[in-house]
């Protein structure tokens, strides 16, 4: 049953609707829950009790009063919800006068009452999913295969699907975590009745200043169908167009044991690929998300030991570099092709050329094979920095 507390809203607003005849709502017991008239919130009403336990309207005129001690005349009706008697309601007043509208009261309230069970519910289901994800994905080792079938099962959800994560996360998240967390519900809600979020299927919810939906994954998928980017980009796509929030998403590996450590290293490598890319759809399956997730991997402490001088040579001489950084993001960026790294940024392939050159001497890497020196400038570039 409902808390006192909305089932006094409840009463408090038909009232007003009905020009102020007090109701009554009690619970299964026959005690009143809520009240036109406060003093009488905790009494046992003898006329609920009966219509309750048979399951019809019962009526109290002034004649009848003494069958039922502490009642007053009126129309008091058993609440029925999903097949099950869940209290009663019940209107003050001769019955001759509120037998019209007391039926029209007892949808009102049954209506309500079922909206609010239904948002309790709701709520219900999202904690328990929000504490189920949070243990799996940062405690995975306090999560064994018995209470995750147990928690599975309350949720509706099989849990030995295999399933990996998509990350979900805002562009441009604000800062304020009340406002995150609005943006977020916003997300969530669009989805499910997008029916791009399926319950009994996904498991689904916030963590930390992300949003993460755990997707059932077929094993004996391959090719651009276990890519699945497509899903991934409608979310993004949908999302902008009727919320005008940008998000950007990634997938994680999926894995074909369905314990709690595969959703934790799915989760944590989708995670990372958010981290490392300022906007778009990536996926762990694709090579180049793998060699830059790795990369994400080295510690921002071990870069900077390791590489700290090369650093400095490169960015921190205060003569006006600019061109370092754009030199070497347009030369990766176009596959390492001097020409098209050229064009890209509108100079003369021999001004890239040199570019190149200098670039290298200026980070004392001009002694060394092009692989060791690729590799160098691109962590310099892409590896985690320091937080």
């Amino acid at each position: 049953m409902i808390s006192p507390e909305i089932a006094q809203k409840i009463v408090d607003a038909i009232m007003e609707l009905i020009g102020n005849r007090s109701v009554n709502v009690m619970n299964q017991q026959g005690i009143i829950l809520a009240s036109g008239e406060k003093e009488r919130v905790g009494d046992c009403h003898k006329g609920a009790l009966d219509a309750i336990r048979l399951g019809r309207t019962v009526e109290i005129d002034e004649d009848q009063q003494w069958r039922y001690p502490g009642s007053k005349p009126g129309v008091n009706m058993p609440i029925v919800i999903d097949g099950e008697t869940v209290g009663a309601v019940g209107i003050v007043g001769d019955p001759q006068e509120v037998r019209g509208i007391a039926n029209l009261v007892r949808v009102c309230v049954q209506l309500t009452i079922e909206q609010a069970l239904l948002s309790q519910k709701v709520q219900v289901e999202r904690e328990l999913r929000t504490k189920l994800i949070h243990r799996m994905v940062r405690h995975p080792e306090e999560v064994g295969p018995r209470e995750m079938s147990d928690e599975f099962l309350l949720l509706n959800l099989n849990w030995e699907t295999p399933r990996r994560a998509a990350v979900l996360n805002l562009v441009r998240p604000p800062r304020e975590t009340s406002a995150l967390v609005e943006s977020f519900e916003k997300i969530e809600k669009h989805l499910l009745r997008q029916g791009l979020v399926l319950p009994g299927e996904d498991l689904y919810g916030m963590i930390h200043q992300e949003y993460v939906i755990f997707r059932p994954w077929r094993p004996d998928v391959s090719g651009p169908e276990a890519e699945d980017t497509g899903y991934l980009q409608r979310v993004c796509r949908s999302v902008q167009e009727h919320l005008g929030l940008r998000i950007k998403a990634a997938y994680g590996a999926a894995y074909a044991d369905r314990g709690a450590w595969a959703y934790a290293w799915s989760y944590r490598e989708a995670s990372r690929l958010c981290s490392i890319y300022p906007s778009g759809v990536h996926n762990l399956t694709s090579l180049a998300a793998r060699v830059d997730s790795l990369i994400w991997c080295i510690p921002p402490d071990e870069t900077e030991r390791m590489l700290g001088q090369v650093r400095r040579r490169l960015f921190d001489r205060g003569q006006g570099e600019e061109w370092v950084p754009e030199t070497i993001n347009a030369y990766f960026d176009n596959d390492m092709n001097i020409q098209k790294a050229a064009e890209s940024i509108h100079i003369h392939k021999n001004t890239m050329v040199y570019r190149m050159k200098r670039l290298t001497e200026l980070a004392g890497l001009e002694n060394e094979n092009r692989f060791q020196r690729d590799f160098i400038l691109y962590l310099l570039l892409h590896g985690r920095p320091n937080s």
